[in-house]
């Protein structure tokens, strides 16, 4: 009976021995199982984190370029995108931009977001205009007061009657002074305004009379006004200020005009001034009037040095079919010498008929006065020390513009087409250049040009922690 209960005992602890051994081999398969798992998810970790890395570096040098490139776009030249516009990069990239003006201080908050599977970096910029903290500023308005002034302007007035472009530069320029009239610091702010043609002049108080005082920058805007009134009308005939003028364009004199007047009336020192010149034209230059500050390199073969007085019709030239009283003299080459305008073919006389323009009032144009008309235009608009190359590019000869780097320069165009050369000489010289097709948006390009000029702008750029998702 003893020796059964031993045996029995005995089956009963290798059964046991068994179970505990099945059982250690499930623990330990368990705990390599969990081993493996944690091994696993680690690796998938890395893996993650890896490529939350490379989104990240994606981000920030590929989509950054890009966010810097839209935020140059906006607060520089005021490009406006739509309501949630989301722009696909060739990495994969999603870029949403959006943007919030304020309508009465014109500040500016954009954000831009960039977005990956792994990663999203978030840019807010914010520009903030103030009141400009200068003791004083000075702004010459110069108005184009060639003939093709009077054509249309693409667009009406209030009764639904085709403008010109004179009537749109009058309108333009009130708006301006509105618009100074309105600015809380507005007796800092003084106006002047000119007319150019040839030659440039300063309109007058009463433009019925030659000798009235010129309306030179002044702080006294109703004045301004007045004059500005007075002075222009339907086209050049109907404006009584462009008879102080010689007819056709010389975008160079209206420049010049506005130089003398700064260096005349230099800065007190005890006076923080800003200064600026704003000028509208509708067409190309063709004319230069005398200016001993310009001048054109002497070895250039037929080039005319600075005080060259250019017309672009030799009738205008002193004792020839034009009045000029201005006592400038034309060049003999150019009134004798071997010339394109010499027995031109006036192919709209019906026969064709020959016109020697020196000796008969020819109206014609042959473009022998175009390139000192732009090389004109290059030095009264490019900064002082800036050099540009003279026409015709000799690759040798260069001269150096003469507008004082602290008088800012805005020019706006107000026809089309503007020439290839015209719009890169505006765009390299010009601290801002307008384009515009015609005068239609002309009154409001003048009083954002006046935004600018009254106010300085401040920029924060500031990286945004993105918000985790749902």
């Amino acid at each position: 009976m003893n020796i059964q209960v031993l045996i029995n005992y005995l089956k009963s602890k290798k059964r046991l021995a068994g179970f505990a051994s099945y059982s250690m081999v499930l623990l330990i398969a368990l705990i390599s199982v969990l081993i493996v798992s944690v091994i696993q998810n680690r690796l998938l970790l890395s893996i993650y984190r890896r490529q939350s890395l490379s989104d990240t570096l994606i981000n920030e040098y590929s989509a950054e370029s890009e966010i810097y490139d839209i935020f140059t776009r906006i607060i520089g030249y005021g490009a406006t995108f739509p309501v949630d516009y989301t722009q696909p990069l060739p990495d994969g990239t999603q870029l949403t931009v959006d943007t919030e003006e304020d309508p009465v201080t014109g500040d500016q908050a954009v954000t831009v977001t960039a977005r990956r599977p792994y990663a999203v970096t978030v840019l807010r910029g914010d520009r903030t205009l103030a009141v400009t903290g200068t003791d004083r500023v000075d702004i010459i308005l110069s108005i184009d007061c060639s003939g093709s002034m009077g054509e249309l302007s693409g667009t009406v007035d209030v009764f639904g009657n085709p403008t010109t472009r004179f009537e749109e530069a009058e309108r333009a320029a009130l708006a301006l002074v509105q618009a100074i009239k309105d600015h809380p610091d507005s007796a800092k702010f003084y106006l002047g305004v000119e007319i150019f043609g040839i030659d440039a002049a300063w309109i007058k108080e009463d433009p019925l009379d030659a000798t009235s005082a010129d309306i030179t920058p002044t702080n006294n805007h109703t004045l301004v006004e007045n004059a500005i009134e007075a002075s222009f009308g339907h086209d050049i005939d109907d404006s009584p200020v462009c008879k102080l003028v010689l007819n056709n364009t010389s975008i160079g004199s209206g420049f010049a005009l506005a130089r003398d007047y700064f260096n005349a009336n230099p800065i007190p020192p005890s006076l923080n001034v800003k200064r600026a010149e704003i000028l509208i034209t509708d067409g190309n230059p063709n004319s230069r009037m005398p200016y001993a500050d310009c001048p054109g390199p002497d070895t250039e073969p037929d080039h005319f040095g600075g005080n060259f007085f250019c017309p672009t019709f030799r009738y205008f030239c002193p004792g020839k079919f034009y009045a000029n009283t201005k006592g400038w003299l034309c060049d003999a080459s150019y009134m004798s010498g071997p010339s394109s305008c010499l027995l031109k073919t006036m192919t709209s006389q019906d026969p064709p008929q020959f016109c020697d323009d020196t000796i008969s009032s020819c109206i014609i144009d042959c473009g022998e006065c175009h390139a000192y008309s732009r090389d004109f235009v290059r030095c009264t608009l490019a900064r002082s020390g800036a050099t540009y190359p003279i026409e015709p590019t000799s690759g040798i000869q260069y001269s150096s513009g003469v507008r004082d780097p602290s008088v800012a320069a805005y020019v706006v165009t107000i026809y089309d087409p503007v020439s290839d050369i015209m719009h890169d000489i505006f765009s390299i010289y010009a601290d801002k250049y307008f384009e515009l097709g015609d005068a239609a948006n002309l009154k409001t390009v003048l009083e954002d040009i006046f935004i600018e000029i009254s106010s300085t702008a401040s920029f924060k750029l500031q990286r945004i922690v993105p918000s985790p998702l749902p």
